[in-house]
């Protein structure tokens, strides 16, 4: 009986557990330059695709998340040009992972387990990030985190922050514990990231709890939800403090600032630039409106647009849809905001009372989490970073299982959407193969900025 139970468990558990392996080690991997951490990335989902059945989801579904690489791919064939390709293979990996977590987290326990696991990936990138940041003789003025920079480590931190903040308010037991710990973790990181946009994210992550809290606390009459989420991201402010002061930098003077980056006056610069990134954008795709430039060209066609600062992407993650591939990779683009738009109006259409708050915390921490991690897409390009792909993928599965039936349309539009799947899954392997940048970051790809193409013709 004991064998059965372990074989059982194995089947029910062990395609996750890998799963949620390469997700960890996506983060371990950093910005995964290496060809071979995109191989991983792209097969430990394989077995949960498979074993969860995430091919009786509906067709529309599967489809819509296939669009995703596929619309990738068909820039790259409509250009002739590979080059960037792998970000189909990572876009694959996502909807294998999305795929699976949705089919898989069917019941708020199995949520509440990969909602700690998402705490549980906030809390490895600080510890990872940490060595960096104490070889400093006086405190950095970001924490650039494994991941790279520090605007990235934030939007991976604030969705950690916010599943664990569900967790928290809403679990008990020790489900309550780990969100508690994430919450701190990530909490803290946010604080000495310098990113400003983190910070105001978090700051909705903190809101969304309170306000969970408090329907709670005057359902059941204690002040414990309401208090708990205060106590948790004071705690990480003072950790915060602490890492920023003299007794973790003695030979500081302590004047360094508290929140970093964070409390400079230059973001005003900094989102001016931005929205010039953005007019150039909008104008390359009004000139390519059906398949864009390309998926690395963004900068040479921008230096069109007399822009006093250049970069490789729009820091937008639909403005360089739309520049780079047109019509055809922004409108799946344009399908997660719908998707994420349905899926709020699907759950908050009735005010969820404290039964239904209580029974399912995963689904309600990933619902806010996957809300802030597509906001952040806005002012970043988080999208090219597999250690923030595999936490989005993660948290919207558990926000989006507990509304998504299995074999309720026709098997043939199934099998078809199935198939959609498997081919942008080869497809993404075959991008990665043939990806003449494969193994180095796009920025170096870039190298120096050449003149604008259509002066130069």
């Amino acid at each position: 009986m004991e064998r059965g139970l372990l074989e059982r468990g194995l089947l029910a558990y062990g395609p996750m557990a890998l799963a949620l392996l390469g997700a960890f080690l996506m983060q371990a991997y950093g910005m995964a330059f290496q060809v071979h951490q995109l191989w991983i990335m792209l097969a430990t989902p394989v077995p949960l695709y498979l074993a969860s059945r995430a091919w009786r989801l509906p067709w529309w579904l599967q489809a819509g998340a296939a669009s995703l690489p596929l619309s990738v791919l068909i820039v790259a064939l409509v250009h002739a040009d590979a080059a960037g390709a792998t970000r189909a293979t990572k876009f694959a990996a996502t909807i294998l992972l999305l795929l699976g977590t949705i089919s898989w987290a069917r019941t708020s326990r199995r949520r509440m387990v990969i909602a700690a696991a998402i705490g549980g990936l906030g809390v490895l990138q600080l510890m990872l990030s940490l060595p960096a940041w104490f070889s400093s003789t006086i405190p950095p003025l970001v924490l650039r985190g494994a991941v790279g920079w520090h605007n990235q480590l934030a939007g991976l931190e604030v969705v950690s922050l916010a599943v664990g903040l569900g967790l928290l308010v809403l679990a008990r037991g020790w489900f309550a514990v780990a969100g508690a710990v994430a919450t701190v973790v990530a909490a803290t990181a946010v604080l000495i990231s310098g990113s400003r946009f983190g910070l105001a994210l978090a700051a909705v992550a903190v809101l969304a709890a309170l306000l969970l809290g408090a329907r709670l606390a005057r359902a059941e009459r204690r002040l414990e939800p309401l208090l708990s989420p205060l106590v948790a991201t004071a705690v990480g402010f003072l950790l915060a403090l602490l890492l920023r002061s003299p007794l973790v930098f003695p030979s500081s003077d302590g004047s360094a600032p508290t929140l970093g980056a964070a409390d400079r006056g230059d973001g005003a610069d900094s989102f001016g630039a931005r929205l010039d990134f953005w007019r150039a954008a909008l104008g390359i795709g009004a000139e390519h409106p059906l398949a864009g430039v390309g998926l690395l060209s963004f900068d040479d066609y921008a230096a069109c647009y007399e822009l006093g600062y250049m970069s490789w992407q729009p820091h937008n993650e639909w403005m360089y849809a739309w520049a780079a591939g047109g019509v055809i990779m922004l409108a799946p683009m344009i399908l997660i905001l719908v998707a994420l738009v349905a899926l709020l109006v699907k759950s908050l259409r009735r005010l969820p009372s404290a039964a239904d708050l209580r029974g399912d915390p995963g689904r309600w921490g990933g619902l806010v989490g996957i809300s802030l991690a597509v906001a952040h897409q806005a002012l970043e390009y988080d999208l090219w970073y597999p250690a923030i792909l595999v936490l989005f993928a993660l948290t919207g599965g558990i926000a989006a299982a507990p509304w998504t039936s299995r074999g309720s349309d026709r098997a043939g539009l199934r099998y078809a959407a199935t198939g959609l799947v498997a081919l942008a899954v080869i497809g993404g392997a075959a991008g990665l193969v043939l990806d003449p940048a494969a193994g180095t970051s796009p920025w170096e790809v870039q190298g120096e900025y050449d003149p604008c193409p259509v002066a130069g013709s």
